[in-house]
């Protein structure tokens, strides 16, 4: 029995493949998009999780704009490092502050010119992000004065796939030539920071001014009390010492609702994408099991006269309705896990991938075969044999 309907399964794809075709490539973009709306989902709630696990205490960036050239002076006078907790009568004991600045700078290693991150940054601030040295050693106070740098695996790489140990290696930036004197070990994308430290290349804070910079604007802000009450309390000493300047801060519940911002237009477009065409797909397939009704009525007729009841009769269209969804439904997962980790890594999120929730696209796909298969399956039953063997 079940070679005979897999005959007229094979026969049914061979005598309707351009219909057949039609509903499959509906259904299998149907289900192909809820594979990756379902991995989509998932994705973004283990990296929300670990992104609240990771900034869970007060971590911050304020980006201060003065309110005119005096306060700018000010500011450069007294809001160096050490930070803002010696300013008199306002002892800060609960807040980290530390002064910093990134930009982009072309970095010249050997022929090769690259656009790469430069970062200034106190030893404090290394030590307070957590930074691991992979090999060398990391910042010393006495280098204050020397043209040493720190770089990111990204530029280990690129130095190894030369056939160099970055140690000792020299790279001239801005017509000066710095010794590379550690590595820094992986590091996950922050989100409060503007920049990459995979990607970047350290300085101390001390070697800003030979490049022009003004690195009294961005301060990285680490605080015992909560994140409103260390704001708070930050706007109100910046306005109080330093003619009222305007204060943006950058922190990890920003960067969320950014990210909720891309993901649920992301989400809104494979919803609509999957609705149309799994709607498509079942109004094709649809369409196909009825023409098939009409071409296999004199079938049908005889099966009805040797004794066959009308439930073997609804079972022959809703068995081929069935495995034609379930078919899309196997092709949709294949497809979805490539599919999904192109469009998440967009995004800049890890992709993850729940196979045991995913897998309820079979499910959902059984549903839509029987759903398809109902009507076809009664106009079948319901005709009289005598008129079916006279068609």
């Amino acid at each position: 029995m079940k070679s005979f309907w897999l005959k007229e399964l094979i026969a049914l794809i061979y005598y309707y493949k351009i219909r057949l075709s039609l509903a499959l490539v509906g259904l299998t973009l149907g289900l192909l998009s809820l594979f990756v709306l379902f991995s989509l989902q998932y994705s973004v709630n283990v990296h929300m999780q670990k992104t609240f696990s990771d900034f869970s205490d007060t971590h911050f960036v304020a980006q201060v704009i003065p309110g005119s050239y005096n306060a700018m002076q000010t500011l450069k006078d007294k809001l160096g490092f050490p930070n803002i907790r010696t300013l008199e009568n306002h002892p800060i004991e609960h807040m980290q502050i530390y002064p910093f600045h990134s930009d982009h700078q072309q970095v010249l290693w050997g022929e090769d010119s690259i656009q790469t991150n430069l970062v200034f940054m106190p030893l404090e601030m290394i030590q307070t992000l957590g930074m691991s040295i992979d090999r060398g050693r990391t910042l010393h106070a006495l280098d204050n004065s020397l043209k040493v740098v720190l770089i990111g695996q990204d530029w280990v790489k690129r130095l190894e796939q030369k056939g160099f140990n970055p140690i000792g290696e020299s790279l001239q930036i801005n017509g000066r030539y710095y010794e590379v004197v550690g590595t820094v070990e992986e590091n996950e994308v922050s989100p409060i920071l503007d920049f990459n430290l995979n990607k970047s290349i350290i300085m101390d804070y001390s070697l800003a001014p030979v490049f022009g910079y003004e690195l009294f604007l961005n301060y990285y802000v680490q605080s015992e009390e909560s994140m409103a009450q260390a704001q708070a309390e930050l706007k109100r000493l910046f306005q109080y010492h330093f003619d009222a300047p305007t204060i943006f801060f950058r922190d990890s519940q920003l960067y969320i609702k950014a990210m909720f911002g891309q993901v649920q237009l992301t989400q809104k477009i494979l919803k609509l994408v999957a609705l149309l065409n799994l709607s498509l797909g079942l109004l094709a397939l649809i369409n196909m099991l009825c023409l098939l009704v009409e071409d296999r009525a004199q079938e049908i007729g005889i099966k009805i006269c040797v004794g066959a009841s009308k439930v073997q009769i609804i079972l022959l269209f809703m068995r081929e309705s069935v495995a034609l969804c379930l078919l899309g439904g196997m092709i949709g997962i294949v497809l979805g896990a490539p599919t999904a980790y192109l469009l998440i890594s967009r995004l800049d999120v890890a992709c993850k991938i729940n196979w045991i929730y995913n897998l309820s696209i079979l499910p959902i796909a059984l549903l839509m075969g029987i759903l398809a298969g109902i009507l076809p399956a009664f106009l079948a039953a319901q005709k009289n044999p005598v008129q079916l063997l006279n068609q």
